[in-house]
């Protein structure tokens, strides 16, 4: 499979996202720096931000949010700031927007999850884990909510008047990653002790599970049409899973995998790890 490697970044990189549009790729590092890149993997600016280590990276729209120290920042797709909003804590790893854009999720060193408006006020406070939260997810018709803590527990949450609609703690396995799946009838949930892929229904039900690494589970993404599931893990490979739990490609990387993400098309697969580059993998041949 043909692979690139984007070359910029001065320190391990910690995550990577797609933007929706498909034509810009965000990439964040340990040293302070964010890249955006082009479809062909060339470098279009590059920003500083004041905290040491860009933690978290999530789009909407034309709208990229970073997580760097206890700092969310809005920025548009030039790179231009936008807001900064204190989140509340020293340390943000994980971000997530809510479908319509209209609210963002993070969680915090205080084992809360915050929920914001676009004006950066806080909406909400969800307290309900007992260990670092490091799943955070909403269904694709913002009907849902999902945190997991390393405690071993997975809420359901109903975003209007954020009730908690389920406890999920019958697999105590650390969730390390929560993604739903684009038709908003599963959703993905990576681990930490048991090495899997834990699939569940919409109303919390364990359904599947898609065993294949021999390390934690670091990253997850659905393909736009629900057909492929791709995971990176601590094992330093990739995988990518039909919906039946069955591997169909692994990809070895050099280092851990820290985050991966799928250009909306299907066609270019973006991987980062503990070094200070990005593969950048051409899928278009598993569609032919």
């Amino acid at each position: 499979m043909k692979k690139e490697k984007l070359k910029g970044h001065k320190a391990s990189v910690n995550t990577v996202a797609w933007a929706p549009n498909g034509e810009v790729l965000a990439s964040g590092d340990t040293n302070s720096r964010l890249i955006l890149w082009n479809r062909e993997g060339e470098s279009i600016k590059t920003l500083k931000v004041p905290e040491y280590e860009v933690q978290d990276l999530a789009w909407n729209e034309g709208t990229l949010a970073s997580a760097s120290g206890g700092k969310i920042r809005l920025w548009d797709q030039e790179g231009n700031q936008i807001k900064e909003i204190d989140g509340k804590t020293n340390s943000i790893t994980r971000i997530a927007w809510a479908p319509d854009g209209k609210m963002l999720a993070s969680n915090s060193m205080e084992l809360k999850v915050y929920i914001w408006d676009l004006d950066g006020n806080l909406i909400k406070t969800l307290e309900k884990h007992t260990a670092y939260i490091q799943g955070l997810g909403w269904s694709p018709d913002g009907s849902l909510f999902t945190t997991g803590g390393q405690e071993g527990k997975i809420y359901l949450w109903d975003p209007d008047g954020w009730t908690e609609i389920k406890e999920l703690s019958a697999h105590f396995e650390a969730p390390t990653e929560i993604a739903w799946a684009p038709d908003g009838q599963k959703f993905a949930v990576g681990t930490w002790v048991a090495k899997l892929i834990r699939i569940y229904d919409r109303d919390g039900k364990s359904i599947q599970q898609f065993i294949g690494h021999k390390d934690k589970v670091s990253a997850l993404d659905w393909s736009s049409d629900g057909q492929m599931l791709v995971s990176g893990s601590g094992d330093k490979t990739v995988k990518l899973w039909t919906p039946d739990g069955t591997v169909f490609e692994t990809l070895k990387i050099d280092k851990v995998v820290t985050d991966v993400s799928l250009s909306p098309d299907n066609q270019l697969l973006a991987v980062s790890s503990g070094d200070k580059t990005i593969l950048l993998f051409d899928l278009a041949e598993l569609h032919k």
